[in-house]
């Protein structure tokens, strides 16, 4: 199971693992929906490029993108290179390197 932020992804669900395993089992329906604010967040997205490059990009929900990578040879790189982003970039200080 995947940890966000340290902590257990279905910590914030009423129910437990083994109850949803067992309401998809009988075929009862199983409704999840993400954070209320998701359709509005800023979202990482990782994609092939023509020349066969891999990269990724920080997109709007309305496709404006807000930054992009360089290009990567293979996902694993590309991968690597957006989780290291995803997990600095919260605490990241901003540098002004224009003054002179």
């Amino acid at each position: 199971m995947d940890l966000v932020n340290g902590r257990d992804e279905l910590a914030e669900f009423d129910l437990h693992e083994e109850e949803i395993d067992s309401m998809l089992k009988t075929g009862e329906p199983v409704e999840v929906v993400g954070p209320p604010d998701a359709a509005t967040r800023p979202r990482f997205e990782l994609y092939r490029g023509s020349s066969r490059h891999y990269g990724w990009r920080l997109a709007t929900p309305d496709g404006r993108v807000l930054a992009s990578s360089t290009d990567y040879l293979t996902k694993a790189d590309a991968l690597s290179a957006v989780h290291a982003v995803m997990t600095a970039g919260s605490g990241a200080p901003l540098v002004d390197r224009t003054a002179g």
